[in-house]
């Protein structure tokens, strides 16, 4: 080497050397901006210097960006180390010591690895490299532990997941496909939770693509059927989910502006058909679906094509729904009249008619020869007289009539003696006779009693049911003659009651309220507020939250 070069060699060492003492001081003093700068000064002076030294300022360097907590300079100059000298411990100790600072665990464990295959074993920094891939990945292990908790269908067996899952409408489960990947990957392979297909509850149209989807993702197993025809985007949707789906046991479709011709498969058991066409569509259904056992035909519009007669046929049909779409009663269908249905139905064990009325005598009234009805709602309709029930009655709802007086019963009018449930709710025009004559014959088997704005003195309800000690449930809403008294005397007869509601009785006070309460508490579920609480009932409802157990306050 010539003089005059190896001069500036021990000249070049020689400022390196100052540059790098002072800047271990000002590191030591806490100047760390002022140690960085030195430290790069050195660094830009080591062309010649020695490889130890050059190891050594990286070294310096990348602990004072550490303080300063610039961590991708103080990774480079770690990474700058190893590339120097591939087993260099203290390189890797720098990189990973920062991926943990900077919140990179995954980062820290890959460097750490790479380290323990590179660096060997007798190096004094082995020991302290496998300690730190040790701390990070056990910290590793307890952050995927505490995701995987969140995360049901990790933690917990893929059958058990199912049954929690299934647990969620339709909409539910397709909100939950946009949770993440993994649930999205999870939902998609479980056909059973695709087995209820509800594209009626949406609130955007539905396009052949989507539905397209949920057919592969349920396999075409599917089991229950909901469409709304308004939400199609498409006319042949129809057509292609009758054709993909055989196993359906449950079908309804909403808003049929046109009668349909029904290519779903036989094996369908409930069916629930809604729009004003539907009407024509009855016996087509019924003749089609032999094993139907339960039929809802909504929203029928009485103004459809006279519907023939039909002969005699014996359907299984258990549960039928028959709702008119004006609020005025109409003309029931001559085949669908009590007097000639019996024989198609002789199976029938509820039966719900709302808005029809008989062509010349009112709602059909003759139910007697339908041996295994059970429960019979009429509402929404026009009678002259109370129906004809059958002895298996066991729920009678008579609410909502429009003729503006009831007359006198039939003489062969009789209340089935099991009758469990009477609701005769906005039935205004009936009176003490007949009420006297829906309760003479009733056995001590009522348990619910619904007579919301009925105007019957309450002294009459209570002596024509008094004897009915196991009644739960006492519905008397919008009854002016409800006083305090009368509220004692039911709290005192009916030991066994639930629920009790007596909104829009103006002439009670708190006083019978909280005795109903104090002597009613076992029981009592819920308590139905009355229109003074709001008003006036602050200091009952106060006093009432002591006494009862878990501090439960009277609903105001």
């Amino acid at each position: 080497m010539p003089r005059e070069e190896h001069k500036r060699v021990k000249c070049d060492v020689g400022k390196v050397s100052k540059l790098s003492s002072n800047a271990v001081k000002a590191f030591k003093l806490g100047s760390y901006k002022t140690a960085a700068l030195l430290f790069t000064q050195a660094i830009a002076l080591q062309t010649d210097l020695d490889f130890q030294t050059k190891l050594k300022l990286y070294d310096r360097r990348s602990a004072t960006f550490e303080k300063l907590g610039d961590f991708l300079a103080a990774y480079k100059d770690g990474k700058k180390m190893i590339e120097l000298d591939p087993q260099c411990a203290k390189g890797y100790l720098r990189a990973g010591n920062v991926g943990q600072l900077a919140n990179k665990d995954t980062k820290a464990y890959e460097i750490y690895q790479i380290a323990i295959a590179r660096v060997p074993v007798n190096d004094p920094h082995y020991k302290i490299l496998e300690s730190q891939l040790r701390a990070v990945e056990k910290r590793l292990k307890e952050t995927n532990l505490f995701q995987s908790t969140c995360d049901i269908t990790k933690i917990l067996p893929s059958e058990i997941a199912n049954i929690v899952f299934t647990y969620l409408s339709f909409n539910q489960i397709i909100s939950c496909r946009r949770v993440c990947k993994a649930w999205n990957s999870y939902i998609t392979t479980q056909p059973r939770l695709f087995r209820d297909l509800d594209f009626a509850s949406h609130g955007r149209n539905i396009g052949r693509q989507q539905i397209q989807k949920c057919l592969q993702y349920s396999k075409n197993k599917s089991k229950k059927l909901l469409v709304d025809l308004r939400r199609l985007k498409s006319d042949n949707v129809l057509d292609e989910l009758a054709k993909s789906l055989r196993r359906l046991t449950s079908l309804a479709i909403y808003n049929i502006q046109a009668t349909l011709a029904m290519t779903f498969a036989r094996t369908i058991t409930s069916i629930t058909l809604h729009g004003p066409p539907v009407l024509n569509m009855i016996w087509t259904v019924l003749n089609q679906f032999t094993a139907l056992e339960s039929a809802k035909f909504l929203d029928c519009d009485p103004k459809v094509t006279h519907i023939s007669n039909r002969e005699p046929f014996v359907y299984l049909l258990k549960h039928l729904v028959i709702v008119a779409k004006q609020n005025t009663p109409s003309a029931l269908p001559e085949s669908l009249r009590a007097a000639k249905a019996y024989a198609f139905f002789p199976s029938l064990q509820n039966l719900h008619i709302s808005g029809w009325r008989d062509a010349s005598t009112g709602i059909p009234t003759d139910y007697r020869p339908y041996e295994q009805l059970e429960s019979l709602v009429l509402d929404k309709g026009a009678m002259s007289e109370l129906p004809l029930l059958g002895p298996r009655i066991t729920s009678f709802s008579f609410t909502d009539q429009f003729l503006d007086q009831l007359q006198p019963t039939h003489e062969n009018f009789l209340v089935p003696p099991y009758l469990e449930c009477l609701d005769i709710s906005n039935c205004s025009r009936i009176n003490v006779q007949t009420f006297n004559k829906l309760t003479a014959s009733l056995e001590k088997n009522l348990r619910s009693l619904v007579m919301n704005y009925v105007q019957i003195p309450v002294s009459v309800i209570l002596r024509n049911c008094s004897f009915h000690t196991h009644l739960q449930y006492l519905s008397v809403s919008g009854n002016g003659d409800l006083s305090d008294n009368n509220l004692k005397t039911i709290a005192d007869t009916f030991s066994e009651l639930v629920q009790v509601d007596v909104s829009d009785c103006f002439n009670i006070t708190g006083v019978s309220i909280i005795y109903l309460a104090y002597n009613r508490k076992a029981t009592l579920r819920r308590y139905d507020s009355v229109e003074w609480v709001r008003g006036n009932g602050i200091a009952a409802e106060c006093k009432l939250a002591k006494p009862l157990k878990g501090g439960k306050k009277f609903k105001g």
